[in-house]
């Protein structure tokens, strides 16, 4: 039985068996890319979710919910909901259902400020 060493194996010589090696070694460690405010700001303000949830998430409309001193956690939960049809708002269902992980972690950090 012949034991290949990974390191010497043809394929990952190349940038993209390196980067998919870094990949699978580094999969189950638990390491998230940083939520990213600025990022977040600009989707929720690109998106319109202002009109309704007022800047920074500080509604001034009794008919939408304020935002403003929620934890990231709870925003990203509740867009989470909304994106895979969980909680059902026609509204939010289709403004949350384009967006990835990362543009819901992003706009949770800048609603929550953190």
């Amino acid at each position: 039985m012949k034991i290949i060493s990974l390191v010497h194996h043809k394929r990952l010589q190349s940038g993209i068996g390196r980067g998919v090696l870094l990949m699978v070694l580094l999969g189950g460690c638990g390491l998230a890319i940083a939520a990213d405010k600025a990022s977040g700001k600009q989707l929720y303000h690109g998106l319109g979710c202002v009109a309704c949830h007022g800047d920074r998430g500080g509604s001034k409309l009794n008919e939408y919910p304020s935002l403003a001193g929620r934890s990231a956690t709870f925003v990203a939960s509740e867009l989470n909901k909304y994106r895979n049809a969980i909680r059902k708002d026609p509204t939010m269902n289709a403004m949350a259902a384009g967006l990835s992980d990362k543009d819901i972690e992003d706009i949770a950090a800048y609603i929550s400020g953190k």
